[in-house]
């Protein structure tokens, strides 16, 4: 796949010597579309996507493919390292912060094994399951979490992702000398897909309020507003999804610890006024989504109704780790530490007088007893 490259780099496909390979070029697509539409050239019931930056480990394939046997399983890949920096292997690949910046960890097990995200660099998919998934997001600006997206959209949907740390690919990673353009306002458009698709309000009302300073935020904020597409798709996943937010972050606790502690932190700053950052607004006149305290539509400029703020009471949190605590828990679940002691039994309460002479009860100030006619006082 040729998406518009400058230097001639695919003319020695193009001349035909490698037999049964086909050069698809594109214009400028971006990762997401570009791969996409390899994938519907490809005649294969695997898919593989192999960065041209990239040097495989001999075998790297017979490791890889065998992984996508298992029907539960979505994506498959492999460690990947640093080309300048060989002693420099990643294998686990998840997010840490609210800017949603990838990170990478050692194997979790000396065999295949579950990972929250796979690299796009090698990623591998059964066609079948690639186009049930739908693909990576087309609606993806240039570049950037395409293929943490891809990942989530899999988890989410009931498939698991695979990781063998028993091969590799050597990655030349570019940094800041690529060779196209990538701004801030494209990445926080595609992070703002990520963030309203995957999360619940209150985790991205955190991730908003710790990137909306960001000089071209409300740029990318506006984009995905003006998306129709975008929320037409997320209705439809939505109502396909099998797992959520909560069930990914407790199954992959350990890789997400930092990043929840960031969100934690970060919703204590922001307190009661998150509610405004991400509460979806329709817009009376046009029917457009809008989102925030914005006070007019982006789409059609009518006045908005007023978004009603509502408190937000932060979780409660363990005094020892730090945990978030459920209502009423009496220990916290990760470090076992005692929250707080049963409350003591209610006191019995007093049976009511009665009568000495027959033992009616006697209502209180009794003079007579109703029953036997008895005086008291």
């Amino acid at each position: 796949m040729d998406d518009g490259s400058e230097d001639d780099s695919c003319s020695f496909v193009a001349q035909g010597t490698w037999q049964g390979v086909r050069l698809v070029r594109g214009q400028g697509l971006g990762a997401s579309r570009a791969r996409n539409l390899g994938a519907e050239a490809a005649a294969g019931d695997i898919l593989v996507f192999l960065d041209a930056h990239v040097i495989p480990d001999p075998g790297w394939l017979e490791e890889l493919v065998p992984l996508l046997r298992e029907p539960t399983v979505g994506l498959a890949g492999l460690g990947v390292r640093n080309l300048e920096a060989p002693q420099a292997v990643g294998y686990t690949l998840f997010f840490k912060d609210e800017h949603l910046g990838m990170d990478w960890a050692g194997p979790l097990s000396p065999e295949p094994y579950e990972s929250p995200c796979i690299s796009g660099c090698c990623l591998a998919a059964r066609r079948q399951v690639f186009r049930e998934v739908g693909g990576f997001d087309p609606g993806t600006a240039k570049w950037g979490l395409e293929d943490m997206e891809l990942s989530l959209r899999a988890w989410f949907l009931g498939y698991r992702c695979l990781v063998s740390p028993l091969r590799c690919v050597s990655h030349f990673f570019k940094g800041h000398n690529r060779n196209f353009a990538v701004t801030f306002e494209d990445f926080d458009f595609n992070l703002l897909r990520v963030v309203y698709t995957y999360f619940p309000p209150e985790l991205s009302a955190a991730v908003v309020a710790g990137i909306r300073h960001r000089e071209n935020f409300p740029r990318s904020l506006a984009r995905l507003h003006a998306d129709r597409a975008f929320w037409e798709r997320r209705a439809e996943l939505h109502a396909r999804f099998r797992h959520n937010a909560a069930w990914y972050f407790s199954k992959f606790s350990v890789q997400f610890q930092a990043f929840q502690e960031r969100i934690r932190e970060l919703t204590k700053q922001n307190g009661a006024a998150m509610s405004k950052t991400y509460a979806p607004v329709v817009c009376p006149r046009c029917g457009g989504i809008n989102l925030g305290d914005l006070t007019h539509c982006l789409l059609c400029q009518a006045d908005l109704p007023r978004v009603p703020e509502s408190p937000h009471r932060p979780p409660p949190e363990c005094p020892g780790c730090g945990a978030a605590l459920r209502a009423n828990a009496r220990f916290c679940g990760r470090c076992g530490m005692v929250i707080s002691a049963p409350a003591p039994p209610e006191p019995a309460s007093a049976p009511p007088p009665a009568c000495p002479q027959c033992g009616r009860p006697l209502n209180p100030g009794a003079r007579f007893c109703g029953g036997c006619g008895q005086q008291f006082g």
